[in-house]
This record gives C-alpha cells, structure tokens and sequence, in this order.
C-alpha cells in the first residue's frame, strides 16, 4: 500500500466502519500531540469536512474534559469563520471503548 492508503487506514483504525464509507476523500491535514485533523467529502451532504480524531481521549481526566468543553463550544457555534461540529463519530466497538476507559 502506498504511504497516503496506510495514513487513511491508520485514520480510520478504530473508528466505526460506517464513518470510513461516509467520508471519503480523505486528506490528512495535520497532526499535534493528541490528534490528528483531515478533510474528507461527506457523501450524505456533498460538502468538504475537517475530521479531528482524537487519541485516547479518556486516557487522562484533564484532557477528556478539555475535549468535551471544545465539543460543547463547536455544538454552540454558529458563526461563517468557524467550524462548528455536524457529527461525532463513534468507535468501532463499545468493549474496546469501555475496556480502553476503564484500564486508565
């Protein structure tokens, strides 16, 4: 697999198989300490997004609440120079996630 095809799938590895099918497209666009940020097409609405996938976002208390502010905000914003949140996309398996929350 060429090194763009290993990115995407390494993107998506864990996320909801659905999620993978929806977006397509998909481009990586940069990355930071805790996540990684890509623009894909949406196939439902037509429209280019930017995905934010977030590494263990309940590895630590500090971090999960920081996150859920940010989703708080991005669900409240209704401005055209912001990016305001359309959807959440879920992991592949409830037991990954709870096993994943609880061994912390």
């Amino acid at each position: 697999m060429p090194t763009d095809e290993l990115n995407v799938a390494a993107f998506w590895q864990g996320a909801h198989k659905e999620a993978a099918k929806r977006y397509t497209d998909l481009v990586i666009a940069g990355q930071g300490a805790y996540s990684i940020v890509a623009s894909a097409k949406d196939t439902h609405t037509n429209e280019t997004v930017a995905i934010k996938r977030i590494a263990e976002v309940f590895y630590d208390a500090h971090e999960a609440k920081k996150v859920l502010r940010e989703i708080r905000l991005l669900r409240d914003f209704c401005h055209p120079h912001i990016i305001s949140l359309r959807a959440l996309i879920y992991p592949a398996s409830i037991e990954t996630f709870e096993e994943r929350f609880s061994s912390g």
